[in-house]
């Protein structure tokens, strides 16, 4: 083994360990966050206007963040800022005095600005090196999904003695991921002045709109969850933190097997097909959320996060990688983390939290599970309207024995 390969495994081990301790970081703010806000006195309405509004202001920011990735020399640079900015911002929330709710909102807006695209920029690093020494990209992500479940019972356990600990608990894994990004073979930004493409070529990619409004469908209804569930397995079910710190624990361990089988599934299957079966599975969990009214047995039912949410995750980071110039990757991944976070916070949050003043939380999982499958049924009939159709364009001996496959094999 030459000294290249060497360097190549040393530095695949080093994107795995980088993985753990990004996902890490989502604990602290996804989970825990809404439940302190709502320790210091606001109401379900308010926590959804803050979780809606502050990263619907971040989201803004997200495209000129894959702008300066793109023509940066060093995109490791661009993500050491973003992990440490948000690192600091989030640290200061629990000093602000409960009356300050201005000063708060700003501080949960600048650590939403500088944490939002830090999965993009991660997943463009990660994969433009990963195609340089011919490595898979599941692996490196399973990692990520370790560090989660991980987090998620640390969380859990400290959560439930002091829940202001978790805002230093988000410093700790964001800077040693900040410290791995100066060993990491540096990756530079491709872009040029002179470049024959930019941020606007992503708008003639039909392929990539379409992916992205079944992913902008899903977060949707995958919002609500995010910024609610938490309220509503503790307050609603009469759950415990432990036993929230479990559920969302197994329920990250979940996407596992998918992970570990990513690459064969989707050359197998395709982008399209493997999206709009996770839709579907999506649709199945909040009808499951809605009915299951046990939190024992809610551990089973969010098992099925393992089969949705990663699958969107996985297949976009992967396609954009594939599909997008290199000169404007980091663009392509912020892109879509902007179009999705619309559905995710706008609707999810914003509107949910304003739905949750008139009817239950219940109910708006039974509808947002109705909702996916509603919507899964229009775009199955279309596919099929559109495959049948192009069949009988097509001159019979263009046909293969396989028919006219609809999906993407990325």
């Amino acid at each position: 083994m030459g000294i290249k390969d060497i360097r190549a495994r040393q530095n695949y081990t080093l994107f795995i360990i980088l993985y753990f301790f990004i996902y890490m970081g989502d604990v602290p703010g996804g989970t825990y966050l809404p439940l302190y806000l709502k320790s210091i006195g606001l109401q379900e309405a308010s926590i959804g206007a803050i979780l809606a509004i502050a990263p619907m202001m971040a989201m803004f920011v997200q495209p000129l963040w894959g702008i300066i990735t793109d023509i940066s020399k060093s995109k490791n640079s661009v993500l050491m800022i973003m992990l440490l900015g948000a690192s600091l911002f989030f640290f200061l929330i629990p000093h602000i005095p409960n009356s300050s709710i201005a000063l708060l909102i700003g501080l949960i807006v600048l650590y939403n600005i500088f944490r939002s695209s830090t999965h993009g920029i991660t997943d463009t690093i990660a994969l433009e090196y990963l195609d340089t020494v011919k490595a898979k990209y599941g692996l490196v992500r399973m990692s990520g999904t370790v560090g989660y479940a991980m987090m998620s019972i640390i969380a859990g356990i400290i959560a439930a003695k002091r829940l202001e600990n978790i805002f230093w608990l988000f410093a700790v894994p964001s800077a040693s991921a900040a410290v791995l990004l100066l060993i990491l073979p540096n990756v530079e930004g491709h872009y040029k002045k002179n470049s024959p493409v930019n941020f606007t070529s992503l708008f003639k990619q039909k392929e990539l709109l379409l992916l992205t409004g079944i992913g902008l469908l899903f977060q949707s209804t995958s919002g609500f969850f995010h910024s609610f569930y938490s309220i509503y397995f503790t307050n609603d079910l009469g759950g415990s933190l432990q036993m929230l710190g479990i559920i969302t624990s197994f329920s990250a361990f979940a996407e596992i097997p998918f992970l570990i089988f990513s690459d064969s599934l989707v050359r197998k299957f395709g982008i399209r097909s493997l999206m709009l079966c996770a839709c579907f599975i999506g649709a199945v969990r909040w009808i499951l959320t809605a009915l299951v009214s046990t939190p024992e047995m809610q551990f089973f039912v969010q098992l099925l996060h393992g089969m949705n949410s990663i699958v969107f995750m996985f297949c976009m980071a992967v396609y954009i990688n594939q599909s997008v110039p290199k000169e404007i990757k980091a663009s392509g991944q912020t892109f879509y983390a902007f179009l999705v976070g619309i559905g995710s916070r706008v609707i999810g949050s914003w509107i949910g939290g304003i739905l949750t003043t008139y009817i239950s939380k219940k109910l708006i999982f039974l509808a947002n599970g109705l909702l996916l499958l509603a919507v899964l049924v229009a775009i199955s009939f279309l596919m099929r309207k559109h495959q049948t159709k192009r069949i009988r364009n097509t001159p019979k001996n263009e046909v293969s024995d396989y028919g006219t496959v609809s999906s993407i094999s990325h």
